[in-house]
C-alpha cells in the first residue's frame, strides 16, 4: 500500500488576510514538485478552501496524466453547517453502530444551519445505507430513507458524485436493479474519478454480476485512491474471498487488522478469511475478537455462530443462534443474520426459510448469498430459485478447506 506523495501546508494571518502555502512533495526521493501561496480573507474563507482544493486537485491530475476534479463549493453553507457535516463524515468513516447514528445527527444539525447543503443530504443518505447494510434498520426504512436524501441532494446539485454514488447504492442493495445501479455508479466515477467510495461500492455490485476481475481491479482502485481508509482496507478481503481467493485474502485481511488494530470489520473479514483456509480455530478467535469491537451486533455475532459450529462446537453456535432468536422480540435482527446461524449448524431448511424471508423483506445482504459461507446449499432447489429471481451471478465453487 504505498504513497507517492504528502501535501504539507502553513497559514499565516494578517488582520483578516489569510496566507496559505502549500508544497507538494515525492516521498521517494523527498523532492518538491510543486508549490504554491493562496490569499484570501477570512469573510471569505470557503471562496479561499475552493482555491487552495482546486490547486491541489489540478496538481494531482497533471501528476497522473488526468483531468482535476472539480471541488465542491460551498458557497452558501454557513461555517457551523460545515464544521458539523465534517464531524458526521468523521463519524460515518469510523463504521460502528453507534457512529453511524450520531453522524445522521451532525448531517441534521448541518441542515437545520443551511438546509440547501447538499453534502448533507448525501451524508444522511450514506448513513442510512449502512444502517440498512447492517441490518441496524429494516430494509424498508433504511434504504427508502436514503433514496429520499439521495434525491434531495440532487436535486440541489446534480454534479454531486456522492450522491449519484448512494442513489446507486440504494439501486443495488434495494431496488436490485443491476444496469440503473452501475449506470449511477458510472456517473458518479465521471464527476469524480477519485471518489473512493463509489469504487468501493461499485466493486460489489461487479461481484454480484459475477465480475470478479473487474471487481478486484475496483476495490483495488479505492484503495489506491484512499490507502488509509480502514472501511476500505477492511473490505478489500471480502472481494478476494468472494472470488474464492482464499490466500490472498488472508494476506489482505491481516494488512487490514494491522493498518487499524481496532476496526471490527478488519478483524470479521480475518476471521473469515482464516475460516475459509482451513484454520478453523484461529477463525474463532479472531471472529470472538470482532465480536467484542463491534459490541455484538447481530452481523458479527452470526460470522461468529457459523465459524464455531464449523470448529466442532456445535452448543456454542446454537447458543448464539438461541441469543439472537431472542432478541429478534424486542429489537430488529436480520433473517439473513438467522439464515447464516442456521446453516452453520445444518439446519437446512431453517436456513432456506430465512434466506427466502430476506428476499422477501428485500434485505441487504440476501444478495451476498454467493459468499463461501453458503457453498453446501448450493444445490438445493430453494437456493437456486432465490438467487435466480435475483439474478446473480454465482461463481462455480469447489468445498473450502473449512
Amino acid at each position: 500500500m504505498a504513497v507517492d506523495g504528502v501535501v504539507e501546508g502553513s497559514v499565516m494571518r494578517s488582520g483578516t488576510t489569510v496566507r496559505v502555502s502549500l508544497r507538494l512533495i515525492r516521498l521517494r526521493n523527498e523532492q518538491v514538485v510543486w508549490q504554491g501561496k493562496h490569499d484570501g480573507d477570512l469573510g471569505n474563507v470557503f471562496a479561499l478552501y475552493d482555491e487552495v482544493a482546486e490547486a491541489i486537485a489540478t496538481e494531482l491530475s497533471a501528476s497522473r496524466g488526468g483531468r482535476a476534479s472539480s471541488p465542491r463549493k460551498l458557497i452558501g453553507v454557513a461555517p457551523e453547517a460545515h464544521i458539523a457535516y465534517l464531524k458526521g463524515r468523521y463519524l460515518w468513516n469510523r463504521r460502528s453502530g453507534k457512529d453511524l447514528f450520531a453522524s445522521i445527527a451532525e448531517f441534521e444539525r448541518a441542515l437545520k444551519i443551511s438546509p440547501d447543503f447538499a453534502l448533507a443530504h448525501a451524508g444522511i443518505a450514506d448513513a442510512h445505507v449502512l444502517l440498512g447494510v447492517w441490518g441496524l434498520e429494516t430494509a424498508h426504512t433504511a434504504f427508502r430513507m436514503a433514496k429520499v436524501a439521495a434525491q434531495r441532494a440532487l436535486d440541489l446539485d446534480a454534479s454531486l458524485a456522492e450522491a449519484h454514488c448512494c442513489l446507486a447504492e440504494v439501486l443495488k442493495d434495494y431496488e436490485w436493479n443491476w444496469s440503473a445501479a452501475e449506470s449511477e455508479f458510472q456517473i458518479a466515477l465521471q464527476l469524480n474519478p477519485n471518489y473512493a467510495t463509489a469504487h468501493h461500492w461499485y466493486s460489489q455490485l461487479l461481484v454480484v454480476r459475477g465480475q470478479h476481475t473487474e471487481a478486484i481491479a475496483q476495490i483495488e482502485l479505492a484503495r489506491r485512491t484512499d490507502p488509509l481508509s480502514p472501511a476500505i482496507n477492511a473490505y478489500v478481503p471480502y472481494i478476494y474471498l468472494a472470488a474464492r481467493d482464499y490466500r490472498r485474502a488472508l494476506e489482505e485481511a491481516r494488512m487490514a487488522v494491522q493498518l487499524e488494530p481496532y476496526s471490527s470489520l478488519a478483524h470479521w473479514q480475518l476471521g473469515r478469511a482464516k475460516l475459509f483456509s482451513g484454520m478453523v480455530g484461529e477463525s474463532v478467535e479472531t471472529l470472538e475478537s470482532a465480536a467484542e469491537l463491534a459490541g455484538h451486533l447481530p452481523m458479527w455475532d452470526a460470522e461468529l455462530s457459523f465459524a464455531r459450529a464449523r470448529a466442532g462446537d456445535r452448543a456454542g453456535a446454537e447458543s448464539i443462534l438461541q441469543d439472537l432468536i431472542d432478541r429478534a422480540r424486542l429489537h430488529y435482527v436480520s433473517a439473513y443474520d438467522i439464515a447464516l446461524c442456521f446453516a452453520g449448524v445444518g439446519h437446512r431448511k431453517a436456513a432456506l426459510d430465512h434466506l427466502e424471508h430476506a428476499y422477501e423483506e428485500r434485505l441487504m445482504r440476501v444478495i451476498s448469498m454467493g459468499d463461501p459461507e453458503f457453498d453446501d446449499l448450493r444445490t438445493e432447489p430453494r437456493f437456486v430459485s432465490v438467487a435466480q429471481r435475483l439474478r446473480l451471478v454465482l461463481i462455480q465453487t469447489r468445498r473450502s478447506p473449512g
